[in-house]
C-alpha cells in the first residue's frame, strides 16, 4: 500500500522544498506512470529544457524516478518519469520534524527574551541590543518600545500544535499500512515467526515514541 498526501499539502510541499513552478508538473504526472517527458513539455507548453530542470530539482528530493528508453526513429534517449507518492509522504513527516524543532526553539526564545520595535518597524531587536543602541532605532534613529509579544507566542503554540497533530496522523497511517502487511504475512508464517514479527512492531513504535 502506498501512503498518500492530499493535493493540497503536496502542493504546498512542491512550493516549499523544490519550486513553486513545479507544482503544474507534479499534479500532470500523479496518479500516472512512465509520462514522457516531452509529453510534459507539450502540456505544460514548455521547453524539454525547462521541464527537465523541474524534473531534476524533484529527483534531488527524491520525489520522482525515471526510466531511460530510446526512440527507435530519432534514436535518442527519452526519459519517463513518475511521482513517489511514499517519498513525498516521508519527505513531509522530514519537514515537519524540522519546523516543528524551529518552532519550539523560537518559542523558547520569545518566552526568555524582551524585544524592542521600532514604531516604523525597521528593526526587532532583544533588550539586550536594544539598551547597546540607547533604545534607539539602528535604522532611522527613533525611540524604541518594548513590545507585547503575547500574540506571537500564542501564534507559536497554534503552528506546534498544528504539526504535532500532523506527524501524530502520518505516523498514525504508516503504522496502519505496517500493521496490514503485517497480517498477510501472518497468515502464512508459523507460530514462532508471529512472535518474532510482534515483537519487532512494538520495538519499531516503542523507538518512535522515544525520539518524540
Amino acid at each position: 500500500m502506498v501512503n498518500k498526501l492530499s493535493n493540497d499539502v503536496l502542493n504546498e510541499l512542491i512550493s516549499q522544498v523544490v519550486r513553486k513552478d513545479a507544482v503544474p508538473l507534479v499534479n500532470l504526472i500523479r496518479g500516472k506512470k512512465n509520462v514522457s517527458e516531452i509529453k510534459i513539455a507539450e502540456k505544460l507548453k514548455l521547453t524539454v529544457n525547462q521541464v527537465r530542470s523541474m524534473l531534476y530539482g524533484l529527483s534531488a528530493q527524491a520525489l520522482v524516478t525515471s526510466i531511460r528508453r530510446k526512440d527507435k526513429k530519432k534514436g535518442w534517449y527519452v526519459y519517463f518519469w513518475n511521482l513517489d507518492e511514499n517519498a513525498a509522504f516521508k519527505l513531509k513527516e522530514a519537514v515537519n520534524v524540522k519546523k516543528l524543532k524551529e518552532l519550539k526553539d523560537q518559542l523558547k526564545l520569545e518566552e526568555k527574551v524582551s524585544y524592542f520595535v521600532c514604531p516604523d518597524e525597521c528593526e526587532r531587536i532583544s533588550n539586550d541590543d536594544a539598551l547597546e543602541c540607547g533604545y534607539k532605532c539602528p535604522e532611522c534613529g527613533k525611540l524604541m518600545m518594548q513590545e507585547s509579544n503575547i500574540s506571537r507566542i500564542i501564534k507559536i503554540k497554534e503552528e506546534i500544535k498544528k504539526i504535532e497533530t500532523e506527524l501524530a496522523q502520518y505516523r498514525l497511517e504508516v503504522q496502519k499500512e505496517l500493521e496490514k502487511k503485517v497480517k498477510k504475512i501472518k497468515k502464512k508464517a508459523p507460530k514462532k515467526v508471529k512472535k518474532k514479527i510482534r515483537k519487532f512492531i512494538k520495538r519499531i513504535f516503542k523507538g518512535k515514541k522515544n525520539k518524540r
